[in-house]
């Protein structure tokens, strides 16, 4: 399948986070019993210069020995549409923007940093499709016969898309089964579909 495979000399190690095993993990790392990692080479990189290498005969097998100075760069998120973080529920705003401030490009005086962004990835606007996981709305209430935007963002984030944030898209199409979003290009890109139903339980009838 095209796919490079390796051992990692990480193996059947423990990193536990705040030691010097894994003095800047925030959570411990148990690679026990674990044959190996599947992982995209183009997502991260961490670029390294050797500033003084030098030579030296070992004493006791007159092996030659070389030592070199290293200087190492935070992680660097090269192809971030590439990445996916696996979890128990979507994350929310807050999460999002949490994560955003560790980026060093943010913020260089942050010492919280954990990793850059390249300079032609912007990691501050998020495509829809990634945000608005659940699609279908299921059944809304509406005041009248095709909801307002207040109504589909509620139902957008109540649904589950917890990493959306209300007031960041336009809507238009809007029917009374369907409408379709757009980002404003500097939070959101691209577009989603939205489908649903209206909840005729919650309808008021005057006669």
């Amino acid at each position: 399948m095209g796919m490079e495979f390796y051992e990692s000399f990480y193996l059947e190690q423990d990193f536990i986070h705040d030691t010097v095993s894994g003095m800047h993990l925030e959570k411990d790392y148990k690679l026990l019993n674990l044959f190996g990692v599947v992982y995209n080479r183009y997502m991260w990189g961490m670029p390294i210069s050797f500033t003084k290498v030098r030579n030296k005969l070992d004493n006791a097998t007159d092996n030659i020995r070389i030592i070199g100075k290293v200087l190492y760069s935070l992680p660097a998120a090269i192809r971030p549409n590439l990445m996916y973080i696996i979890q128990e529920k979507m994350p929310t705003v807050d999460e999002i923007k949490e994560a955003r401030a560790k980026n060093y490009k943010v913020d260089a005086t942050n010492i919280n940093a954990t990793y850059q962004s390249t300079d032609y990835d912007n990691m501050n606007i998020l495509d829809l499709q990634d945000v608005i996981y659940y699609k279908n709305l299921g059944k809304i209430t509406m005041a009248g016969t095709t909801p307002t935007n207040d109504e589909l963002e509620t139902v957008i984030v109540n649904i589950g898309n917890n990493g959306y944030e209300k007031g960041k898209v336009t809507f238009s199409n809007i029917t009374s089964t369907s409408a379709t979003i757009s980002g404003n290009n500097k939070d959101y890109y691209g577009t989603v579909k939205l489908e649903f139903t209206k909840d005729l339980l919650h309808n008021v009838f005057k006669f």
